[in-house]
């Protein structure tokens, strides 16, 4: 036959000829293994129990035992309330406290123990929760502020490119490639735990939807250098236009031309500069037409490379369309280490 091992609880139940000292033997090895801290005070809220003490506090040598000693003043106080109100409201009562960067959760239940009611108490060390908690409450302002950003940046691309747009078509078609340059840079951003990219990838990852032999027509050279999340998205735009306006009228137009990408750094006192710079040779006849010419140079994109991406990372930017080359050259400061 199975009897409640207590009273008003139905959740434990032992088994007839399961004898008492046995069930203890086993219940006191069940929570030495789970590292729950057990304390149990008396109806004259002496302490007569305690099981499996943190390591952070120590009985010492005092006998009985001075609880402001063991706990400290701040946290014996608040737990001498907490007991209180769970005995006097008969219900279970929980709080955390914090010592040496630590956190730990009280719970406070009474039970009868021989017709006198005693105050159960379990600590759990709640710590590695709470790190956990905060680092994922960090996490999430993160997303939040860099969500934010991203859209900031969109609405700038969808109100820019509708102002240079002449139909629907050319806008959707624009803002498509736009929006994808910023995802591809985002993937490699996410990929990094958001710590930024590496130039040459970024450089690949933008150029290779666009040109199907690569190898042979752009070429990229000097050093790979780290970029920041905001330098690797507003770079990667800046790339993004480069090859679709070399697609359109400049060196691969016509599928003759060349690119050279080259990145640089160079120590200036406590900070480097990084040059980025894109060349194309091998102009189509188109480019040196003055219409064409015209077109080219009074589109969205241009403002992006001369004065948005400039300002965004802070540097200085040069472009020059000329009747045998195109080049852009990228420079900004960041501090060493």
């Amino acid at each position: 036959m199975w009897h409640k091992l207590i009273k008003e609880d139905s959740s434990v139940w032992y088994e007839e000829g399961f004898k008492t000292n046995d069930f203890l033997q086993c219940f006191i090895k069940a929570f030495l293994i789970s590292n729950l801290c057990t304390i149990i005070h008396d109806q004259n809220e002496k302490l007569v129990f305690i099981l499996n003490l943190p390591d952070l506090w120590s009985l010492g040598e005092t006998n009985p035992v001075d609880e402001t000693r063991l706990f400290g003043s701040a946290i014996t106080n608040q737990f001498v309330k907490l007991r209180q109100l769970c005995s006097d409201t008969n219900s279970d009562q929980t709080e955390y406290f914090h010592s040496s960067g630590r956190t730990f959760e009280f719970n406070c239940s009474t039970i009868d123990i021989a017709g006198k009611k005693h105050i159960v108490t379990v600590i759990t060390d709640r710590t590695d929760e709470v790190r956990r908690e905060k680092t994922l409450q960090t996490l999430l302002r993160e997303v939040s502020h860099r969500s934010k950003n991203m859209l900031a940046i969109v609405q700038s691309i969808a109100s820019q490119t509708a102002k240079h747009a002449s139909t629907i078509d050319s806008f959707l078609k624009k803002f498509t490639g736009r929006v994808y340059s910023l995802s591809v840079s985002q993937d490699l951003i996410t990929v990094s735990s958001w710590s930024g990219a590496n130039f040459y990838q970024l450089a690949l990852e933008q150029t290779e939807r666009y040109v199907t032999d690569s190898d042979t027509a752009i070429t990229l050279t000097g050093d790979d250098v780290e970029l920041s999340p905001n330098e690797a998205l507003h770079i990667g735009l800046a790339l993004h236009e480069l090859i679709v306006n070399s697609l359109s009228y400049g060196a691969l137009s016509q599928g003759c031309g060349e690119i050279a990408i080259t990145s640089s750094t160079t120590q200036v006192g406590d900070q480097t500069e990084i040059t980025i710079e894109w060349k194309e040779t091998q102009l189509s006849e188109t480019l040196k037409n003055d219409t064409i010419h015209h077109r080219f140079v009074k589109k969205f994109g241009i403002n992006l490379l001369e004065k948005l991406l400039p300002l965004a990372v802070n540097g200085k930017a040069e472009y020059d369309v000329g009747a045998d080359s195109v080049n852009y050259k990228l420079s900004f400061m960041k501090k060493s280490g």
